[in-house]
């Protein structure tokens, strides 16, 4: 190849490397989105799928997924995680590269309050619910300790309502919702109907945002 022939195809390599190529074989600008502002990342990947075990935490960052909402073990009969709980979880996340934003409660999930074995809060019934609020007190100090910036939890008594799947793209099933196809099975949860007390006490929590001593 002629030297001129060289440098001529690797400048039009480097202008191609930079935009993007036309139909009419020129080159458009790269697209606005397309450019790096050199601004710090506001946003990433990240996932909530339990539990955090060695062998979870290679699948996460074998699919490039380097943040997440961990799991730490069931704290058992003592009801709430220490700091070192918490730390012995980061470390874990840490030592295959994963940093841990968040850590899920192991109470008040996103679960049925029938199959809900500390529903105390939900229900209203102490003092059991005075007992996993004073838990959740210790496990904000223990988050704090451990340099864990967030918890998550929901505050639900159906849960997370299906009807059953649909076919999706590529051979896949959806997860769906439809009402007309949604049976009453029991017809009331053991929270049974709402009383107007409930309801007024319902609404207070969750415009409340002072701590978690203003549930009800």
């Amino acid at each position: 190849m002629k030297r001129r022939s060289f440098v001529s195809l690797m400048g039009t390599g480097a202008v191609l490397h930079r935009g993007v190529a036309t139909r009419a074989g020129g080159v458009a600008p790269e697209p606005e989105g397309r450019r790096r502002s050199g601004k710090p990342v506001k946003m990433h990947v990240g996932t909530q799928q339990g539990p955090t075990t060695p062998r979870m935490l290679q699948y996460f960052k074998r699919h490039g997924v380097n943040h997440i909402c961990g799991y730490p073990p069931d704290p058992g009969a003592k009801g709430a995680w220490t700091s070192d709980d918490l730390q012995r979880t980061r470390d874990l996340c840490e030592q295959h590269g994963i940093a841990l934003d968040m850590v899920a409660l192991p109470f008040l999930s996103s679960s049925h309050i029938d199959h809900e074995p500390r529903g105390a809060i939900m229900l209203g019934k102490s003092p059991e619910r005075d007992r996993d609020i004073e838990h959740i007190q210790k496990m904000i100090a223990a988050c704090a300790k451990a340099g864990i910036p967030a918890f998550k939890y929901n505050m639900s008594l159906l849960g997370v309502l299906r009807t059953g799947t649909i076919p999706g793209r590529g051979g896949s099933r959806y997860s769906t919702w439809r009402l007309a196809d949604a049976r009453e099975e029991p017809p009331l949860t053991r929270a049974s109907t709402p009383t107007k007390a409930t309801w007024t006490c319902s609404r207070w929590r969750w415009r409340s945002t002072k701590s978690a001593t203003n549930l009800c």
